[in-house]
């Protein structure tokens, strides 16, 4: 993004959207819980500190005018053979408090923006079946559903 800082006002509040600091990472934990991940303060702390060091990811959070973090979006921008630029979410996580006033749209509008100026041409989204209030969100957003997919994991 061109600027660390941006400053938006929404008919509910006023929202700073910024990048990820170290500083961030028990409240990323925190949240992660809400979306069933266990993630440790030690863990956030060091995936936002390998994620600042790279050029094709980034993490936006959104806070209230009390620097209050209510939410964050992890999006991810790679070139693929088959399909050129490609930006991916990451994951997408509100309060659980702080849900339908707008965070999520602003923190998405946000990612979409960075992945255009990477050059992505589009955004791929996944998520969990049992996710329908996800699911209802991403359309209201303007995602399609586009493919049904069983996903494969290996520990290594």
């Amino acid at each position: 993004m061109d600027t660390k800082k941006i400053t938006i006002e929404t008919r509910k509040a006023e929202l700073i959207v910024r990048e990820a600091e170290q500083s961030d990472a028990k409240i990323i934990a925190d949240l992660s819980i809400q979306l069933d991940h266990e993630l440790s303060q030690a863990e956030a702390k060091k995936h936002i500190q390998n994620i600042s060091k790279v050029k094709d990811q980034e993490i936006f959070v959104v806070e209230d005018t009390g620097f209050k973090v209510l939410g964050f979006v992890n999006v991810t921008a790679h070139y693929e053979m088959l399909s050129g630029v490609q930006a991916r979410l990451g994951g997408l996580v509100i309060d659980k408090n702080a849900r339908g006033i707008g965070l999520g749209r602003t923190l998405m509008q946000t990612a979409e923006k960075w992945a255009k100026q990477k050059g992505s041409k589009t955004m791929k989204v996944n998520s969990n079946v049992v996710r329908t209030d996800s699911h209802k969100f991403y359309e209201k957003m303007g995602y399609k559903k586009y493919k049904h997919q069983v996903v494969f994991k290996k520990t290594l």
